[in-house]
């Protein structure tokens, strides 16, 4: 019988347990990196976030700090904050530049408090703002920094930024602008002579030009080149209609730009009457704008007409011939209008002491002819002059007579003929002896602040101690300028060694000395 063959078993082919495991540990090393990916990945977002965040913050306060008024571009004095920020040392602060620089404090602002916290995506920040003044730079011009600070899961982030701030005019273009008079606007003339009024005209808005609407008459309108609000006989650049539409305009100007003109006419010839004028200037860019136009308002009182310049008789040295007296234009206190020609007293103090008149002495303070003249025994009195001074240059109170009157406005004297009238009286000596007179300007009442513009010599031809009138001619070859609170000079000496012990008369009715100016 056959035997039959071993059965087969059912098919055992599968996973074992060994590779199950295996790929057990696979599949969770795959999943632990897959998680670990989606954590950082999720981190990256976050920070990434935040960080853009922090730059739209700091982008935006430095946006709404340009939008303020450069004065309220500053750090607040009492603000609170300032003590406990550990940026600050010493009231500077480093912008990241490696060096400090000074912070730009106000007693009031807007950045204050300089730090502020703003929670945005449920993240807490810390916003700091710093102005510094950057040296080298003027101070129109400040440093804005902006630190914004936030806590992150890998500790404490930061981003900063820094811009210039500049003093900027806002409004543009609407007419800004400033007018004003640079000399009196009420003037005192007389009848017949110029009558200069000085304009300043100032823009603060848009580059413009405006057109001059100025009083009815024949008027001249030229540049003031020293803008001191005097018509000098060099300022002759006239103003023009530069836009050809039958107005004189001042031509274009700048933003903070600035005119000096001088509106110039001829003084009417009612003596005693007052004349208004106004002047208006409007922009031509905007003339409808309620800000286009501004108007200024003059006056002029007509005075006499200007005294004439006495000519001296004589042709060669003055002697002591008699003279009329001659009337002075300001009896006690005396302004000087211009375009006159002046007679000046020089008498300068009352019997009590007081200043009363335009010359001031510069002489040695003894009792006299009145409280400031040098007198003798004898009964001779007045002013001291001792021989041997030298005209330009001489210090010593004795040998030297010296007048000054400050300049109230800027005088012109013109080249010509002045005449110095003086009482003179020499007690002893030998005759014919010389006096020289000059007449120059000086910064200071110092005797040796002077400088001479002229000169003239005149004779003495009796010596018997009796005050005798000598009218003193002064040539000016070149006119000059005493610009104001200078000093106008009328000085005189006696060279040599002829004549000894002279006095001169002054402030006194019987020695009513004066000095004559061209002008």
């Amino acid at each position: 019988m056959r035997i039959p063959g071993r059965l087969r078993a059912a098919d055992d082919s599968g996973v074992t347990l060994v590779e199950v495991m295996f790929a057990l540990v696979i599949a969770t090393g795959v999943l632990l990196s897959l998680g670990l990916a989606t954590i950082a990945g999720v981190r990256g977002t976050l920070l990434a976030r935040q960080n853009q965040l922090a730059g739209d913050m700091v982008n935006q306060a430095i946006e709404r700090v340009r939008a303020l008024d450069f004065a309220d571009v500053a750090m607040v004095t009492g603000d609170p904050s300032l003590s406990s920020d550990p940026r600050i040392n010493a009231s500077k602060f480093d912008p990241g530049t490696g060096t400090a620089e000074t912070l730009v404090f106000a007693s009031v602002g807007t950045l204050n408090p300089h730090t502020t916290l703003d929670t945005r995506n449920n993240t807490e920040f810390r916003v700091s703002r710093y102005v510094t003044q950057p040296a080298g730079l003027t101070t129109g011009t400040r440093r804005l920094t902006v630190v914004v600070t936030w806590a992150s899961p890998e500790g404490v982030r930061e981003r900063s930024a820094s811009t210039f701030v500049t003093a900027t005019r806002r409004g543009l273009p609407l007419p800004r602008f400033l007018l004003q008079f640079s000399s009196s606007s009420a003037q005192n003339k007389g009848a017949g002579t110029t009558v200069s009024y000085g304009l300043r005209l100032k823009n603060y808005g848009a580059r413009d030009s405006w057109n001059i609407e100025g009083p009815a008459g024949t008027w001249s309108y030229v540049v003031d080149a020293d803008r001191d609000g005097v018509l000098d006989a060099t300022e002759t650049t006239a103003l023009t209609d530069t836009n050809a539409d039958g107005i004189i305009d001042s031509g274009f100007i700048e933003t903070d730009g600035e005119l000096f003109l001088l509106a110039s006419t001829t003084a009417p010839n009612t003596v005693g009457s007052t004349y208004s004028y106004a002047w208006t200037f409007r922009s031509i860019a905007q003339p409808a704008a309620t800000t286009a136009a501004q108007t200024l308002n003059g006056s002029l009182n007509v005075t006499g007409a200007p005294t004439p310049l006495p000519t001296p008789t004589v042709t060669g040295p003055a002697t002591q011939d008699p003279w009329p007296v001659p009337t002075a234009s300001c009896a006690t206190t005396c302004t000087l209008p211009l375009a006159y020609l002046h007679e000046l007293p020089l008498g300068s103090h009352a019997n009590d002491g007081t200043n009363v008149s335009s010359f001031d002495t510069n002489s040695t303070l003894q009792a006299g002819v009145n409280d400031y003249s040098l007198g003798k025994p004898g009964g001779v009195k007045g002013r001291y002059l001792q021989r041997g001074g030298i005209l330009s240059t001489e210090t010593n109170r004795d040998k030297v007579a010296d007048w000054r009157m400050q300049a109230p406005a800027k005088l012109n004297i013109k080249a010509g003929k002045a005449v110095a009238y003086l009482y003179i009286a020499c007690l002893s000596g030998t005759v014919p002896g010389t006096l020289d007179v000059a007449v120059g300007d000086g910064a200071s009442t110092a005797l040796s602040s002077f400088t001479s513009r002229g000169t003239g010599t005149a004779t003495l031809l009796s010596c018997d101690s009796t005050f005798r009138p000598l009218a003193v001619p002064v040539t000016i070859a070149t006119g000059f300028s005493v610009t104001k609170n200078r000093y106008l000079v009328l000085r005189a000496t006696v060279p040599g060694a002829s004549l000894s012990d002279i006095r001169i008369g002054y402030d006194w009715a019987g020695a009513a000395s004066t000095v004559v100016i061209p002008q």
